[in-house]
């Protein structure tokens, strides 16, 4: 018994669009796709940013792989795009969470810096003082908010009204970095390390 060979007239006609070099396909594809990918990212703990770039990237590549003569259409488009969706997104997940734990190690420092239980000299208040008064009011706040009162991120989120804790996150370690180089620069000025 043969096998019989699989047509998906459908998604063929995209795969020809494609080797016609008809950019507009890009279009239909996100459109047609969208809803499927964007379910699947926002479950999984991601934004609708990253599905928009997960299913950009997955588009990007089915292109290129038609124009090089690499792709051979043996299933669904949709199974196609999801599988480098999924794919792509376990990657960005892992990078995420390396990340996250090389700044929560680099910024330990400055963390205990901003604990209430840190009992630091005078010179060191003046220091952590002086270096919060120089990065921006909002930056300021968010910090002390975090790591000062112990808020969780979707507490900040509300109380400053951003669009999500992820956005919280990655403002508070932009405020972290800016305050990390404002304490290097007063240690600096003042003879330090």
């Amino acid at each position: 018994m043969g096998f019989a060979k699989i047509s998906f007239s459908g998604d063929q006609k995209y795969i020809q669009r494609i080797r016609d070099n008809d950019r507009s396909v890009l279009g239909d594809l996100f459109t047609r796709h969208r809803k499927m990918v964007y379910k699947y990212i926002t479950r999984q703990g991601g934004t609708d940013a990253d599905a928009e770039d997960l299913l950009l990237e997955a588009i990007i590549l089915l292109w290129q792989k038609v124009h090089h003569g690499k792709f051979q259409l043996s299933t669904r488009l949709n199974t196609f795009l999801m599988a480098v969706v999924k794919y792509k997104w376990k990657v960005e997940r892992s990078q995420r969470r390396l990340h996250r734990t090389s700044r929560k190690s680099a910024h330990r420092t400055v963390e205990e810096l901003l604990s209430p239980e840190w009992l630091p000299s005078l010179q060191e208040v003046e220091l952590v003082r002086e270096a919060l008064e120089a990065i921006p009011p909002v930056c300021r706040q968010m910090l002390l908010l975090y790591y000062f009162e112990g808020r969780s991120l979707r507490n900040i989120t509300r109380a400053l009204h951003f669009s999500s804790p992820q956005a919280v996150e990655e403002r508070i370690n932009q405020c972290m970095d800016r305050l990390e180089e404002q304490l290097k620069n007063l240690l600096l000025a003042n003879g330090g390390e």
